[in-house]
């Protein structure tokens, strides 16, 4: 990742919530994310209705879905993801990685494109838009047994920087993670990336486990030196 891109998200980061709330205690208004609103007959957990080939599909499991591969510059390490609220609108995930060996974790609200089922545009806060206009997550590949995905991310930053950065993921649900992505989603990432780093490892799993040994806070008074969320 570009050392621009790395500023943009590591301000970014800054803006969002400390996890040291549970996630029915986690304070939306400070966070800069509006508290989404379950639509009616979608319950949080009804994990069943969404059978198409979109991005609601992939994100509909309990289980944690790692970042595998990357385009973006390893600045991190063992990045999951977590679902915590899912409807036909909007996911909410727990975002966890390792940064200097301390856990750091963010609640990331994601907007499905009603136009278009592969895509959702992850919600930026207010305050943050003059340095970050737009992440947008896009479904490339999606295996036939929900094992892995391919997802481009598109950045547009703010008015004084550069133009959008391209980043592709390769990412994999966990119970995958002994056989590894499909053979489908590895030939269609390396078509996509010319280069890219291996991000997952075995011992990664002791993250799921791990409490928060570092944190975001809210208003710049302390932010970590590698606090990017993509």
């Amino acid at each position: 990742m570009s050392r621009p891109a790395f500023i943009l998200f590591l301000l970014f980061a800054s803006a969002l919530c400390v996890l040291q709330f549970a996630f029915r205690r986690l304070p939306w208004h400070v966070v800069g994310i509006k508290k989404p609103i379950p639509v009616k007959g979608f319950h949080r957990h009804n994990l069943t209705e969404y059978k198409e080939y979109s991005m609601t599909r992939f994100l509909s499991t309990y289980e944690p879905i790692w970042l595998y591969n990357t385009t973006a510059n390893a600045g991190r390490e063992c990045e999951v993801d977590e679902m915590k609220m899912i409807n036909r609108l909007s996911v909410i995930l727990m975002r966890s990685y390792y940064e200097n060996k301390a856990k750091v974790s963010a609640y990331i609200q994601g907007m499905f494109d009603p136009s278009d089922k592969k895509r959702m545009f992850i919600t930026i806060p207010s305050r943050a838009k003059v340095i970050l206009q737009s992440v947008t997550e896009e479904l490339m590949y999606l295996s036939k047994k929900m094992r892995c995905a391919v997802i481009r991310i598109t950045v547009v930053p703010g008015l004084e920087a550069a133009g959008p950065e391209i980043i592709y993921d390769l990412r994999v649900r966990n119970f995958s993670l002994s056989r590894g992505p499909s053979n489908g989603c590895k030939k269609k990432f390396a078509k996509l990336a010319a280069k890219s780093s291996r991000i997952y490892e075995a011992k990664c799993q002791d993250i799921l486990r791990s409490k928060l040994a570092q944190q975001l806070t809210i208003q710049g008074k302390e932010v970590p030196r590698n606090g990017h969320l993509r």
